[in-house]
């Protein structure tokens, strides 16, 4: 005898249909994502604004922390990374080049934040 367990009603396919249907086309509902070009980098310690810097030169600078410290930050081609710190894991050393308005590199250690600002930021989630 056969089981009514794996039997589908034709209300349980069309269900189906449409929820495989919407999944697939979400991406085209979502629209282009806007990716601005960062103009400036805000440097941060401690929650204070140390520097706002003009991205459209490339340079390296110093910034100096509290407690005699320094980091040293490189900006090239409209993107920036933190290129020497004091740390002692190097994590934010080790974050790379940032270039979308809105991405940040945190140096916890020190309290130190860069984050990119541009007409356009762009978001991975929002919480309310």
């Amino acid at each position: 005898m056969k089981s009514n367990l794996y039997r589908l009603t034709p209300g349980d396919r069309i269900l189906i249909t449409t929820a495989l249907l919407l999944s697939l086309s979400a991406p085209f509902f979502a629209g282009p994502r806007r990716n601005g070009s960062p103009s400036k980098v805000l440097v941060c310690e401690n929650g204070t604004l140390l520097k706002s810097i003009d991205l459209s030169e490339d340079r390296t600078f110093d910034i100096r922390l509290s407690g005699d410290k320094k980091a040293v930050i490189e900006i090239k081609k409209n993107k920036t990374r933190i290129l020497s710190s004091p740390c002692p894991l190097g994590i934010c050393r080790h974050a790379g080049w940032i270039g979308k308005p809105g991405e940040t590199i945190i140096c916890v250690p020190n309290r130190l934040v860069l984050k990119l600002s541009g007409k356009e930021e762009t978001y991975d989630a929002v919480s309310f």
